[in-house]
């Protein structure tokens, strides 16, 4: 796509690059020098992030180390705050959905967030009363497995 406003006809800009720089006007923060150097570094990254996209799907036992170590991880976190009294949605991806038994979800990502734990709650009417918590590595979600049992009211030394 081609930008063409006045301020840079015929810088190509794609239309989440479009998106950034609306909000960034509308909000006072970007000036049509700055939209301009955005949208060069942009199409620089865009090859950069081509390349690199382009390599790691050639490295497929990468990809697979990869992936089985999220499963693993992602299984054994599941399991250990489901012993810990917390519900737990089905998942093929790399994070959960996790109802405290006590608490909304709302409330819970309150907590989660007040002890450094940054979950995404989920406001639709089905999904509320849970948050999603990314997997991450095994000595993260282990921090994370301690923060939940302490918020059930569990020891950590069990």
């Amino acid at each position: 796509a081609s930008h063409d406003d006045g301020e840079h006809p015929g810088v190509a800009e794609d239309e989440q690059t479009k998106a950034v720089i609306g909000v960034c006007r509308s909000l006072g923060i970007l000036s049509s020098v700055d939209s301009q150097a955005l949208v060069q570094a942009s199409e620089l990254f865009a090859d950069a992030n081509y390349e690199g996209a382009a390599a790691a799907f050639a490295d497929t036992l990468y990809f697979e180390e990869t992936r089985n170590k999220v499963i693993a991880t992602r299984e054994k976190f599941a399991i250990d705050i489901k012993m810990a009294g917390y519900e737990v949605g089905p998942s093929r991806g790399n994070f959960i959905l996790a109802r405290h038994p006590n608490h909304g979800g709302a409330a819970f990502s309150c907590q989660l967030r007040a002890r450094g734990i940054l979950v995404r709650y989920l406001s639709g009417e089905k999904l509320a009363p849970f948050v999603r918590v990314t997997i991450g590595t095994d000595q993260q979600m282990e921090h994370v497995k301690k923060v939940f049992r302490d918020l059930n009211g569990l020891s950590n030394d069990e």
